[in-house]
């Protein structure tokens, strides 16, 4: 069995998921997330054990990242971020200029992730024609989500 925590600047963790079900849409692949064994779990849960304050950037010895062999893991520069986040509301005519001047130079790389919450409530509602529409045009983008 094995745990899914995040780990805090105090060396604590939070979220801390042990012997509880998760889904699919409560894993986050990042840097910041880690899976731990079950001796690691019991102890921190058990207070024998917490994770040592000089660990917070880089993942304890028990963890593993499963996508690289930690032979191939390397620490990032001082001056490099491991990861960046931002949210906030993009008026529609600015959207374009957002992808381009801020998404794009990553949408080739992996590790992108947006998630996008549009609400449209125009004063005299949407007719059943253009939502019609619009779920024709979200079919054919793929697998998005439905209205």
């Amino acid at each position: 069995m094995l745990a899914y925590v995040g780990q805090k600047p105090d060396g604590s963790y939070a979220p801390f998921h042990w012997k509880s079900s998760l889904t699919a849409f409560d894993i986050e692949l990042s840097d910041d997330m880690f899976i731990i064994q079950r001796e690691a779990a019991e102890a921190y849960v058990a207070g024998k054990s917490k994770p040592d304050s000089d660990t917070v950037t880089q993942s304890p010895p028990e963890m593993r990242d499963p996508v690289f062999p930690p032979e191939k893991q390397v620490q990032p520069p001082a001056d490099v971020r491991r990861r960046l986040t931002w949210q906030g509301d993009v008026p529609p005519q600015k959207w374009m200029n957002f992808y381009t001047k801020v998404l794009s130079k990553f949408a080739t790389q992996s590790g992108l992730k947006i998630g996008l919450n549009v609400e449209i409530a125009p004063e005299g509602g949407v007719s059943k024609q253009k939502v019609d529409e619009i779920k024709v045009a979200l079919q054919e983008l793929g697998p998005l989500g439905e209205i």
